[in-house]
């Protein structure tokens, strides 16, 4: 494990949404793509894709991850990148991927030497002789030779891959070293091959894989290790309608307000009334209120990735931009069912996506805009969500811009402030609004209940053990969200 130097903002703010406890981060636009279907070579988790120019770097036309990244883009309006994230499916080996290779210099090198730790035993390597050596492949060529016991040598583009032989946990690799001060010193090659950490080497070191479950988590810490969090995450085809779809979907709800997912099914058993062990039916069953449900008759559609990039897509720092998932346009082709109205029935009450048009109408929507929640629409959900990684931001600022937060009216104002700025923008955007109620105590019987009420512990009902520990005065926040009407009926009389 990597020694580490950073602590989540939960530590220190502790936000909490009913029963949920998990603080999240603050870059809600990402969607990560989980496939089997990809090899970055250098035992990398993930990469960012942020051009539809990139797509056949990393896959064949034709492939699911082809039409999963061309939905993605062709997507609009969208976020900038996706993240595409590899599932291991078999223990993988050491690498140590190079920098940049010196090779007109090893070139006039006839003696060289280095030593590398592979698999904890230091190898020590001399009377390597690049000369001659014209390509990177030549190269490659001679450390093969030198190490063929205990490692592999491939060059990749302007660099070098040294690779273990073992696979697991006992696979290690180290960084190429100077073999200077040693009896019969020869020339130090370490940094001419790009093998050094200086020279811009990495080392990924050998790896048991896990379940889908242990291998989403390995890509979430990535993700958090390399500065790109992701919120969307969704799957390639060859994960529906299978155990670790499901698995997965488990792993989604426990990340609470850190997550928002959107899972495919191809089985007809998703409109079918009966049934209970399609992925709708059973991530109904588990309350996935961040696990939105879509049933798809083709396996090569991808609406989840649409579906989510345009929710991710919401500027919450603009008036009115927050939508309803419902009537967001489709260009994923329409879904066909032997009888749409019952079919479409079964599904809405199986709380699961799905495309169709209208008759007459060249228009494709998505419908019916649900997690798989008695309660939760997928645009509230991420309304929701936005808003509580602000309100952790603003909580954690109050901290950092202030000398200290004493327990006085004023200490406690710094807080609220803050947050009532954060609730303004989402009154401005139109994710919470003023809700009309009905009051017996007013003259024409009706009141306003707001669009948020900050509420916070009394000082005087401080405790001795919070001062002792330092625990600021709970604030509690209610809100009542704007809604959307799905339908409407309009009744007409001629008279």
């Amino acid at each position: 494990m990597p020694m580490q130097n950073k602590t989540p903002i939960s530590i220190d703010v502790s936000i909490s949404l009913t029963a949920l406890t998990t603080a999240i981060n603050t870059d809600m636009t990402r969607q990560c793509f989980v496939t089997k279907n990809v090899d970055f070579l250098s035992g990398n988790r993930y990469r960012i894709v942020s051009s539809s120019d990139d797509i056949l770097n990393i896959t064949n036309a034709g492939s699911s991850l082809y039409y999963a990244l061309n939905t993605f883009f062709g997507t609009n309006p969208r976020p900038s990148e996706i993240v595409v994230a590899r599932v291991f499916e078999a223990d993988q080996a050491a690498y140590l991927a190079g920098g940049n290779v010196d090779l007109a210099s090893l070139q006039s090198v006839s003696d060289g030497a280095f030593k590398i730790s592979v698999d904890d035993e230091e190898r020590v390597l001399s009377a390597l002789n690049f000369a001659g050596s014209s390509t990177l492949a030549e190269v490659a060529n001679v450390l093969n030779t030198a190490m063929t016991a205990y490692a592999t040598v491939s060059a990749v583009n302007a660099t070098l891959l040294v690779q273990s032989k073992t696979t697991g946990s006992t696979s290690t690799i180290g960084f190429a070293e100077s073999t200077a001060g040693e009896e019969d010193e020869q020339t130090d090659v370490s940094a001419m091959l790009g093998l050094t950490e200086a020279t811009g080497g990495q080392i990924f070191q050998g790896y048991v894989h896990g379940s889908i479950a242990e291998e989403a988590q390995h890509i979430a810490d990535a993700l958090q290790s390399g500065n790109a969090f992701c919120f969307g995450w969704t799957m390639d085809a060859d994960f529906r309608d299978t155990p670790e779809q499901f698995e997965f979907a488990e792993w989604i709800k426990a990340r609470s307000y850190r997550a928002q997912a959107a899972l495919v099914s191809n089985s007809v058993a998703s409109y079918s009334a009966t049934s209970t062990s399609d992925l709708g039916a059973k991530c109904l069953a588990a309350n996935m209120l961040n696990v939105a449900c879509f049933y798809d008759d083709n396996p090569q559609s991808f609406p989840d990735i649409e579906y989510l990039a345009k929710a991710q897509a919401v500027d919450y720092n603009a008036a009115d931009s927050t939508i309803n998932m419902k009537y967001q346009t489709a260009d994923t082709p329409a879904v066909n069912f032997p009888n749409i109205t019952t079919d479409l029935a079964v599904l809405e009450n199986k709380k699961i996506n799905t495309i169709t048009g209208y008759i007459g109408q060249n228009i494709n929507i998505f419908r019916p805009g649900c997690n798989s929640h008695a309660f939760w629409y997928t645009d509230m959900w991420m309304d929701v969500c936005n808003f509580i990684a602000e309100v952790e931001i603003a909580a954690l600022n109050v901290f950092l811009r202030n000398n200290k937060i004493t327990y006085t009216s004023e200490g406690q104002n710094k807080f609220l402030s803050a947050i009532s700025e954060i609730c303004e923008k989402y009154v401005t955007n139109n994710a919470y609004a003023d809700r009309i109620i009905a009051d017996k105590t007013t003259q024409n019987g009706l009141g306003l209940s707001p669009a948020y009420t900050l509420d916070i512990q009394a000082l005087e009902n401080v405790t001795a053990a919070q001062r002792t520990a330092r625990e600021g005065t709970p604030i509690t926040i209610y809100l009542n969200p704007t809604n959307a009407m799905n339908t409407i009926a309009i009744n007409i009389y001629e008279q």
